[in-house]
This record gives C-alpha cells, sequence and structure tokens, in this order.
C-alpha cells in the first residue's frame, strides 16, 4: 500500500514539474522532427534524451484530424512503463516509441516529456505515413517518318502515396527539352528517336518518401517492331484474300458435288443403292403392233442399213443386275433361242 502511494505522489510531483518548469528547457522545447512510415510495417520514433537519471518520462498523441492528445505510454521511477495500446512498445534504453504495423490512423504528432533531476525535456515528432510505389507499367504508342522513329511512352503506377515520376537514360535524367516533351506531371514522355542514336534505353522511376521502383524499356527495339509490322502488312492482306478465295472455292465445290446428276449407267433401286442396268430390245413390225410379240432381239446397229424399210419399235426393259449364276445362265439360253428362231 506505501509502495502504491509513493507511486501516485511520484506522478503528481513529474506533473506539477511539467506544469511549472514548461519555461526552463534546454531549448528542445516543442522542437519538431518529422519521421517517415510505411504502410504495414514498423517505425521507432527517438528518444534523444541525455545520459542523466529519468525521474518520469510520458509520450503523447495528437491525431492530424481531430487534434486530440491521448496519453500512449508512462514510465515513472522504480515503476514499469505502461503502453495503452497492443501495437507500441516502449524502449526502456532509450525511451525510445516503436509502432507495430503501421496504419493511416496512426499519422499525426507524437510528443514525449521526459524530467531529470535539473531540467524538463520536450520532443515532438511528426509521424507521416505512405504507401510504397508498385513497379511502374509503360505503355507505348509509335509510328515511324523515315529513319525516325516518333514514340510516346505513358508511365503508369498501380499504387503508392504521393508518387513522383523521372524518366532516365543511363545516368542523366530526361529533362524537358527539344527533342523531348514531359507531360501530365512527367507521367508522359514524347520524343523522336533515330536507330542511329546509342542511348535507346529509358527508365521510368517513381519514387515517395518511403520506396522507389523503376521500370525500364529499349525504344529500338519498339521501333524494329514497328518497321517489321510494315513488312508483313501486306503478306498479311494477301494471306487473308487467299483464304477468302479457297473458303468460297470449296463451298461451291461442295454446291456441286451434293446437286450433281446421277449418271446413265446407275439407277436406283428402292434399298437407295445403285446398280448396274441392263438393257434388252423387243422388236415388232408396224404391221404387227397389236399382235403378241414372240421372241427378244438385241438391237444391231447394222440392221438398219440393211433393210432401211423396216420400220422397227424400240422398247426398253429394265433387268436389274442379279448375281444369281442361275439367272445369268437361264437368260443366255434364252437370247441364243431367240437368234436361232429369228
Amino acid at each position: 500500500m506505501l509502495k502504491k502511494s509513493s507511486w501516485i505522489v511520484s506522478g503528481i510531483a513529474i506533473i506539477c514539474l511539467l506544469l511549472s518548469n514548461s519555461g526552463e528547457t534546454d531549448g528542445n522545447l516543442a522542437t519538431r522532427h518529422v519521421v517517415n512510415g510505411t504502410l504495414g510495417q514498423s517505425v521507432v520514433l527517438p528518444g534523444n534524451l541525455p545520459g542523466q537519471n529519468i525521474s518520469g518520462i510520458a509520450w503523447d498523441y495528437t491525431n492530424s484530424s481531430h487534434q486530440k492528445k491521448i496519453q500512449l505510454c508512462v514510465k515513472y521511477t522504480n515503476s514499469p512503463a505502461t503502453c495503452n495500446r497492443k501495437r507500441i512498445t516502449l524502449n526502456l534504453k532509450d525511451y525510445s516509441l516503436e509502432i507495430w504495423n503501421l496504419t493511416d490512423s496512426d499519422e499525426g504528432l507524437y510528443e514525449i516529456n521526459a524530467r531529470t533531476d535539473t531540467d524538463l525535456h520536450q520532443r515532438v515528432t511528426e509521424l507521416q505515413i505512405y504507401e510504397s510505389v508498385s513497379t511502374p507499367v509503360i505503355n507505348s504508342s509509335k509510328f515511324n517518318s523515315g529513319e525516325v522513329c516518333n514514340i510516346s511512352l505513358h508511365c503508369l503506377l498501380e499504387r503508392g502515396t504521393e508518387p513522383v515520376y523521372s524518366w532516365w537514360t543511363e545516368d542523366d535524367e530526361v529533362m524537358a527539352d527539344e527533342s523531348h516533351v514531359l507531360t501530365d506531371g512527367r507521367r508522359r514522355l514524347e520524343l523522336s528517336l533515330r536507330l542511329s542514336d546509342n542511348n535507346t534505353v529509358y527508365n521510368c522511376t517513381v519514387t515517395n518518401p518511403v520506396s522507389e521502383a523503376t521500370m525500364s524499356v529499349d525504344l529500338r527495339k519498339l521501333c524494329l517492331v514497328t518497321e517489321g509490322e510494315k513488312l508483313l502488312r501486306p503478306l498479311h492482306i494477301g494471306l487473308i484474300i487467299a483464304a477468302v478465295l479457297i473458303f468460297f472455292l470449296v463451298a461451291i465445290l461442295f454446291v456441286l458435288y451434293w446437286n450433281r446428276e446421277p449418271k446413265v449407267n446407275e439407277a436406283v433401286n428402292t434399298e437407295g443403292r445403285s446398280e448396274s442396268v441392263l438393257y434388252a430390245v423387243i422388236r415388232r413390225a408396224n404391221l404387227a403392233r397389236d399382235q403378241p410379240q414372240g421372241h427378244l432381239h438385241q438391237l444391231d446397229a447394222n440392221e438398219g442399213h440393211q433393210n432401211p424399210r423396216a420400220q422397227l419399235t424400240t422398247i426398253y426393259d429394265e433387268i436389274k443386275y442379279n448375281p444369281d449364276l442361275n439367272t445369268l445362265l437361264a437368260a443366255t439360253s434364252m437370247e441364243q433361242k431367240f437368234n436361232t428362231e429369228s
């Protein structure tokens, strides 16, 4: 109980000393320093206290938006340090303040007040939070005019707080002049390049107080690709025209194939199959047109010349092809009989 009371008395004494001796400092009162922190990482705010016995120390925080002061950590003589946030640690060796996993809400003013045997020390640190810049992307557009390649480069960034853009060739920064035009906050660079130039590699560098990233592009390769595109363009057009003509030719042949007439020597049976057709001639005289026909006779082309008065009526009868050998033999015997009788 006595020990707890002594802590309370010591704390009250320190506060009284801070209020009464606010003008008696070593010249460091309200001295402001800037520390840059990276979003999501940790930062250390230095105490910068003299190498003397410290009887009491306190870290306070003031948010940049609402300007409300909050006590973060306190350390009295013969008492442990106490901090009201889990992401904050007080280093007892130099009384620096370490903040973990920084967020945007951590940005603001951090004030340390410390009392030694003789003086009051005060220091204010302004913490600024930045998001690291990502690797930039360079978009390009170009066209050739003779031996000169006109190029427009646009440097794009996905993320990063307060980025600053710059262009470089080797170790020299590109400045706006007759050959280079910088616009859009130095994001866009327009220039004319001769293929004989030595410096053809251009770098876009993006920086902020906590990070830096660079992307390079070789303009000679871009210009050579442009020349190749010009040479290949007529070839591409020719190939497209040839492909269209081949397509129409194949389409025409396909239509003709499906719409072709059936062959003379083929007939389609009831089952949809093509078979060879045999023809026979039934001959009869005009005077006996109404009489029954007694035989079949195969048409002889020379007969018409031998007997020009004979008027023949030719009747064709279709005989389906039958691979049966007996049927073929019977038809052959009948034909020989008819020839003998005639």
